[in-house]
């Protein structure tokens, strides 16, 4: 038998391997390591960056808050003072309230404890002072003179019998004695008066134009001539008509006189308007009664008359009226009532000091 061979045994080696790849893992674990630490260190600078600004976050808001509070503080105090202020206000109100109801009390009971001639005489002040309002303030002559009358009535009412009493009567009577002596003036016809000038300042004529429309009227017949005329009349006629047209361009001044310009439309509206607001000012100044800008008004009014407007007998008889009216005295001088008020005042004080005194003597 023959002996069979066996196949030889062939070892295979493992391979080996290479540190190249250790190193190249371990370098990428490296690196991802690395970045790693990055991202965290990334993280963590950004989570602080995020508290700090959460940190001022919070301490603006804890500025804001304070400030609020504080302008909240200073809102409280200021109402709070605002109330006290009114506090103190209303008490001083009612302190000054409470005082006038006491001096009325006190004066209800000494109304209550006069005699009438006592208040006859209190009236009597009353209505001397109501006299002399008038005749100061209103220049109402007629109202002071029946007021006046009224005080003299009243006086002659008390039954008392003293001398200052008469002395204070006889000075009440001359000062009435005196009021009537004064004439007021008629301020209804003369506002009427000066309406009418208004009326009819639109009928005077003023000076010429430069728009060749004369404002100068004219009388002159333009009619044509009769047709069965002679020819003396149509040539008398046609010079007639030139010497017209000629007016528009030809004027004839003498050097003797004040000169007078040639005035536009314009200028010539402004005249009469200013002269129709110089009269207006002169009735509100004569309802007033205030004499220098009553009579300044006019005069200024006379003489934009004499400076625009043509002379006439309608712009004569026109400036007579304004003159008159400008000569007319609006606020006479009247008399003062100052002696009869001080002397009632004198003799009032003078009894009620005697009350005051009879009433202190047990």
């Amino acid at each position: 038998m023959t002996e069979t061979s066996l196949p030889a045994v062939v070892s295979i080696q493992a391979p080996k391997r290479s540190l190249a790849g250790y190193w190249l893992m371990l370098f990428i674990f490296f690196m991802m390591l690395s970045a790693a630490g990055w991202e965290v260190r990334n993280m963590r600078h950004q989570l602080k960056n995020d508290i700090l600004k959460l940190d001022d976050k919070l301490k603006q808001t804890m500025r804001n808050q304070d400030e609020q509070v504080d302008s909240l503080n200073e809102t409280l105090g200021n109402a709070k003072q605002r109330i006290d202020n009114n506090l103190n206000d209303h008490q001083s109100r009612l302190s000054e309230i409470e005082q006038r109801i006491q001096e009325h009390q006190n004066r209800l009971q000494n109304l209550t404890n006069r005699t009438l001639d006592d208040r006859l005489l209190a009236e009597t002040l009353l209505v001397v002072k109501q006299a002399n309002t008038r005749l100061v303030l209103e220049h109402d002559i007629a109202g002071a003179q029946l007021l006046l009358s009224e005080a003299e009535q009243l006086l002659g009412h008390i039954t008392t019998i003293d001398p200052q009493l008469l002395t204070l009567r006889q000075t009440l009577n001359r000062d009435l004695t005196a009021l009537k002596l004064v004439t007021p003036p008629d301020k209804e016809g003369l506002y009427l008066q000066l309406n009418s000038l208004l009326e009819l300042l639109p009928q005077l004529q003023l000076l010429p134009s430069f728009d060749g429309a004369p404002n100068r009227p004219s009388d002159a017949d333009k009619t044509a001539p009769d047709q069965h005329s002679s020819w003396t009349d149509w040539l008398l006629h046609s010079l007639k008509r030139l010497g017209d047209e000629a007016k528009n361009y030809i004027r004839l001044e003498d050097h003797a006189d004040r000169f007078k310009p040639i005035l536009n439309q314009e200028s010539a509206k402004l005249a009469q308007l200013n002269i129709r607001l110089l009269l207006e000012q002169a009735q509100v100044a004569l309802l007033q009664q205030r004499s220098g800008i009553y009579q300044q008004s006019l005069r200024n009014a006379d003489q934009l008359l004499t400076a625009y407007y043509w002379d006439s007998a309608a712009l004569t008889e026109y400036r007579h009226d304004l003159q008159a009216l400008a000569a007319t005295e609006i606020a006479p001088s009247v008399p003062s009532l100052s002696d009869s008020l001080q002397q009632l005042q004198a003799y009032l004080q003078q009894k009620h000091d005697n009350v005051s005194s009879g009433a202190a003597t047990p």
